[in-house]
C-alpha cells in the first residue's frame, strides 16, 4: 500500500513541476512573470531568451530535485518515500520563486534598457447584463473522455471482479466486499 501512496505523490510532483516549468508560457502573452510588456515587444528575442531560459532552468531543477528524490526512495529510505516526495515538491516550488525573481529582475531591466512603455487605461467598463452570447471553454465533447475513463474503470472492476480481496484494509478502515 506505501508504494501506490508514494507513485501517486510522484505523479503529483510531475504534474506540478511541469506546471511550474510551463508558468513563464501561461496567462496573457504581454506579461511576462507580471511585468507588463507592449506587444511588439513579443517578438523580441530577449523577451523570449527569458521566458525559454526560466522554462528550462526550472524544468532541469525539477528533473536533477525528481531525480535525487527517486533515488533516495529506491535506494535508502523506501519506507519515507513519501516524506522525501513531499521535501522535493517543497523544493521545486522553492526553485521556482528563486528562478521567478532572477527572470523577473530581467524582464524589468530589460523593459528600463529598451524604453518600452504600456499605456495603462484608467477607465474600466463592465456590463452585469446575463446574455447567453459566451460560449463555454470547453466543448460538451470534452465530457465524454472523463467518461470514457469511468466506463474503462467500471469494466476493469467487472473483469478483475474475482481477484479483488474480499477484505480491503485501507488505513484504519476496513471494507468488506458485497455481491
Amino acid at each position: 500500500m506505501v508504494q501506490g501512496t508514494v507513485i501517486g505523490i510522484s505523479s503529483i510532483y510531475l504534474m506540478i513541476a511541469l506546471m511550474l516549468s510551463l508558468q513563464s508560457y501561461l496567462g496573457l502573452k504581454t506579461v511576462l512573470l507580471g511585468i507588463v510588456l507592449p506587444a511588439e515587444a513579443l517578438q523580441d528575442s530577449a523577451v523570449r531568451a527569458i521566458r525559454r531560459n526560466y522554462t528550462l532552468f526550472t524544468a532541469s531543477c525539477a528533473v536533477v530535485i525528481g531525480g535525487g528524490a527517486c533515488w533516495l526512495w529506491l535506494r535508502y529510505r523506501p519506507a519515507q518515500g513519501l516524506l522525501i516526495w513531499t521535501a522535493a515538491i517543497l523544493l521545486a516550488i522553492t526553485v521556482s520563486i528563486f528562478a521567478i525573481w532572477i527572470s523577473r529582475r530581467s524582464a524589468q531591466r530589460l523593459k528600463a534598457a529598451r524604453g518600452w512603455e504600456v499605456i495603462v487605461q484608467t477607465k474600466r467598463a463592465a456590463s452585469l447584463a446575463a446574455r447567453r452570447m459566451h460560449r463555454p471553454v470547453l466543448s460538451p465533447w470534452w465530457y465524454s473522455a472523463n467518461a470514457a475513463v469511468m466506463v474503462l474503470c467500471i469494466f476493469f472492476a467487472i473483469a478483475r471482479w474475482d481477484t479483488i480481496p474480499q477484505w480491503l484494509i485501507l488505513g484504519n478502515f476496513h471494507f468488506t466486499k458485497s455481491v
